[in-house]
């Protein structure tokens, strides 16, 4: 098993496939062995408060270009829809 170094602020969102986390950053989509319960307990704890849990399958990082979207939408007050 390859071990891997993911910078945090890298990472666009964090996806749970059943007993698998979606890492997925604009390099690559890392897969890891792990429920998102079990990450959040060990991981998440370090994570700043850039990242926001919308379901119980996906963490979204508000960093960056998402920050700005959502700071336009709650001024115009329109709606945000992930897909």
């Amino acid at each position: 098993m390859k071990k891997r170094k993911v910078i945090l602020n890298d990472i666009k969102w964090i996806e749970a496939l059943w007993r698998l986390i979606k890492l997925v950053t604009d390099e690559a989509n890392i897969v890891i062995l792990s429920t998102m319960k079990s990450f959040e307990k060990h991981v998440c704890r370090k994570m700043t408060l850039s990242f926001f849990k919308n379901s119980q399958s996906y963490i979204v990082n508000l960093e960056g270009k998402w920050r700005s979207l959502i700071a336009k939408c709650r001024s115009s007050g329109k709606q945000i829809t992930f897909k």
